[in-house]
């Protein structure tokens, strides 16, 4: 659901701007390009509202799995079970302080790239000076990386009582409580890397799924002990049958 909030926000920053491009400058020459974008808003909205009415449909099969997961039955959740491990203290703390950093690098490029794309299209489409241009779009895309760190960051929350513990099946992954679609509810699972030189090692899958704008992707990073490491191959192996996982 706060996929869909970011997606919602997006949109009508986006449909905004289209929208004022047009009255701006009219059905011609950039005119059209700002039509072209304020429709791409309007579909970034609607995706986000369904988002938003899915996120609410699965708040009950979330809060069913932490029940599982906290009386010690996770295992029971999931079929075609492929591996399970226990979460050290350590492996944990070390995977909190990786996500954070490269959650922190990947927002750094996400708003220079917004930065410069968009204080040029202001710049063009109001005749807005660099410094209006820049600040308007810069105060935009701080407020979205914001949401997105933020909704990046929420597996690091455990709730209390909650079992440190990982379980890997062909179509969610259960991790700390929480249930993660793989190959599953819209999301395809079409890249896996096991990643030996980071501390933690990590089980990274790149998932994929459609959106009303076109297809986005996203990658879930797992942290891995040293003792599972041959459970994460091997769980790697099953979720892309005839694949070999990538070993960093």
């Amino acid at each position: 659901m706060a996929m869909g909030i970011i997606l919602l926000f997006l949109g009508v920053m986006v449909g905004f701007i289209g929208i004022m491009g047009v009255i701006g400058e009219g059905l011609n020459g950039i005119g059209w390009l700002m039509l072209l974008m304020g429709m791409g808003g309007v579909l970034m909205v609607v995706g986000g509202l369904q988002m938003v009415r899915d996120g609410n449909a699965d708040r009950k099969k979330q809060v069913a799995t932490a029940q599982a997961a906290r009386s010690g039955q996770a295992l029971a959740v999931l079929p075609d079970i492929l591996a399970d491990w226990v979460l050290d203290e350590q492996t944990w703390k070390d995977f909190c302080i990786n996500e954070k950093k490269y959650r922190n690098q990947d927002n750094l490029w996400f708003f220079v790239a917004f930065l410069f794309l968009g204080t040029i299209v202001l710049m063009i489409s109001r005749s807005s000076s660099f410094l209006l241009a820049i600040s308007i779009v810069g105060a935009i895309g701080l407020i979205t990386i914001y949401l997105r760190r933020t909704v990046a960051l929420q597996k690091l929350h455990v709730p209390a009582g909650m079992p440190k513990q990982v379980v890997i099946g062909r179509r969610h992954i259960l991790m700390n409580g929480k249930i993660y679609p793989i190959n599953a509810d819209r999301m395809t699972t079409r890249k896996v890397r096991v990643i030996e030189d980071s501390t933690p090692m990590l089980l990274e899958l790149t998932l994929y799924w459609q959106t009303r704008n076109g297809e986005t992707y996203d990658e879930l990073r797992i942290p891995v002990p040293p003792p599972a490491l041959e459970k994460a191959k091997l769980a790697a192996n099953g979720i892309l049958p005839g694949h070999s996982p990538e070993l960093i």
